[in-house]
């Protein structure tokens, strides 16, 4: 049965989010505010910063506002999440504190933390805490579950710390695919059609475009565009090309594609990137049933 528990705090910029589901498809997407999102139960595969990632129950992944990022199930099977959206809105300290810090879990494209047995045991203690007072609605639970959030957010900057110390690499998802998600890294520009790469591969295009989507989840055609599409971001907010420049830079045969493409993506046009204000924001923060709880 699914179950799906959502809070937001439109005053203080944060929502949570408690899933408890069985695995339908693949999310493809980014975010205008940082996600941390723990995993619980199931398994997970991410793939973001050109990275195919294997998340385990009992990790922590931060990643920041518009970064694009593949989320798919690594086996059929019902996986538990409990997610957590903010903006730097939501920690006013942050301006004086800690998470100003050089190497604040802040300033990456994503922070991967995976946490000991006794370290998931109080970071569910948190989670614990948050649902409890959901669901209560006792006097003043709002104040409570902002505190608690906060707490968590100290709770990972603390394990991060620790961990750049002993630097952990998540496991590589390892498939036969590896050499192809190589190359599109480094030729998103260039053409990447399937009859293209099965030559490069010498493999015939329905043996390419069968394995990579048996190995990785989502099919050639998606992970290019989510490659060229992350591209295409960063450049919007870092340089002056205009959005015509950057659709040819990135290997799009024709805006109106490159539009298409970049909205199903991001939900936003291209051109929402371009606004000062976007800008300033990131210069700044970085480098089904559904039981609705909200805060009245």
């Amino acid at each position: 049965m699914n179950n799906v528990v959502r809070y937001d705090d439109n005053y203080l910029d944060f929502s949570i989010e408690y899933r408890s589901i069985k695995t339908i498809n693949i999310v493809n997407h980014c975010h205008e505010i940082y996600e941390l999102y723990y995993l619980m139960g199931g398994s997970r595969i991410f793939i973001i910063d050109n990275k195919t990632l294997n998340i385990l129950p009992g990790s922590i992944i931060l990643i920041s506002p518009y970064v694009p990022h593949q989320v798919m199930h690594a086996s059929e099977t019902t996986y538990k999440t409990f997610i957590v959206n903010f903006s730097l809105n939501t920690v006013p300290a942050n301006h004086h504190y800690k998470f100003k810090k050089p190497n604040s879990f802040f300033k990456n494209n994503y922070s991967l933390i995976p946490l000991s047995k006794n370290e998931q045991n109080i970071y569910e203690s948190y989670i614990e805490k948050i649902l409890t007072e959901m669901h209560d609605k006792n006097a003043e639970y709002e104040l409570a579950v902002y505190g608690i959030v906060l707490q968590m957010l100290s709770f990972c900057q603390r394990n991060y710390d620790a961990q750049t110390k002993s630097p952990y690499l998540a496991p590589p998802v390892p498939t036969r695919s590896d050499s192809v998600i190589t190359y599109i890294n480094e030729h998103y520009r260039e053409e990447l059609s399937l009859t293209r790469l099965s030559e490069i591969f010498y493999v015939s295009p329905a043996y390419l475009s069968r394995s990579f989507k048996k190995d990785i989840g989502i099919s050639l055609v998606e992970y290019i565009n989510s490659v060229r599409i992350q591209k295409a971001i960063a450049m919007l907010v870092s340089s002056s090309y205009s959005v015509v420049q950057i659709s040819k830079r990135c290997g799009f045969t024709s805006t109106q594609n490159f539009n298409r493409v970049f909205k199903q993506i991001t939900g936003s046009p291209p051109s929402y990137y371009k606004k000062k204000d976007v800008l300033s924001q990131i210069q700044m923060d970085s480098p089904s049933d559904n039981i609705e709880i909200t805060k009245e």
